[in-house]
């Protein structure tokens, strides 16, 4: 039967994957981070929302109701 194999590799040193893993995690917190930091504002934006509740569609048992 063939054994798996361990790494020879001792494990207090940093593996290249490793690395690459945490690069990829920094650089996504710095674009969440600077996304965060400049957000995008719309001018004519209202400030609340409106949600027009007669337009909306009722189903069923609900929409007897009215």
């Amino acid at each position: 039967m063939l054994r798996a194999r361990r790494r020879t590799a001792s494990r207090g040193t940093f593996s290249l994957r490793a690395i690459t893993h945490g690069g990829v995690a920094i650089a996504l917190f710095g674009a969440v981070l600077l996304g965060g930091l400049f957000p995008v504002t719309i001018q004519g934006a209202p400030v609340t929302p409106e949600l027009r509740v007669a337009s909306l569609p009722l189903p069923g048992l609900a929409a007897s109701q009215r």
